[in-house]
């Protein structure tokens, strides 16, 4: 049983009767905050479940051809890079994605233009050999500083088409709930 799931779909459930309410009342503005909570919670659940499909379906394939360097999480050969980010990433204004280039998943030297969201700013940069990190640097910061990125927050770097991919907090099961 994954709890995680299970508390995401829970919550869902319980924003679904609260829409209900709210629609029933004809309070559209109570109704626009829960439906974008309410997608919030879809978002993170659809992301939830894709890292745990990827990770399996990679683990097939590993298997299944003997080699390390798959490169695709999702059937349209699209990647999402999910990265936990540390106290040292904020306060150097990195990001960091070793682990996804041990796992084959993008390579050094790669370009990214990239969208920052929720600000919109688009960056040109690509991943640097040393560290694994991002040479943009000052946007990365401004970006954790615009999405309120602290330490033991996630982000993931999701391409859209080939080169093109937009990097975006991931929210917390607690802010979406409405909990401090």
């Amino acid at each position: 049983m994954n709890t995680d799931i299970d508390m995401l779909s829970s919550l869902l459930e319980h924003l679904y009767v609260q829409i209900g309410g709210a629609a029933g009342r004809h309070d559209l503005i109570t109704l626009q905050r829960l439906s974008r909570r309410a997608e919030q919670v879809e978002s993170l659940k659809r992301q939830w479940t894709a890292g745990e499909e990827g990770t399996e379906l990679q683990a097939t394939r590993k298997h299944a051809e003997g080699c390390g360097s798959e490169r695709a999480l999702s059937p349209t050969g699209l990647r999402e890079l999910r990265v936990e980010v540390t106290e040292g990433m904020v306060r150097q204004n990195l990001l960091t994605l070793t682990a996804h280039v041990k796992r084959g998943r993008i390579k050094p030297g790669e370009q990214l233009s990239v969208e920052l969201l929720p600000s919109g700013d688009r960056l040109q940069t690509d991943l640097v050999a040393q560290g694994n990190r991002l040479r943009a640097r000052g946007e990365i910061g401004q970006f954790y500083r615009d999405a309120g990125v602290t330490a033991g927050d996630f982000v993931v770097l999701t391409e859209v088409s080939p080169g093109s991919w937009i990097l975006q907090k991931v929210p917390s099961i607690a802010s979406i709930a409405g909990q401090p």
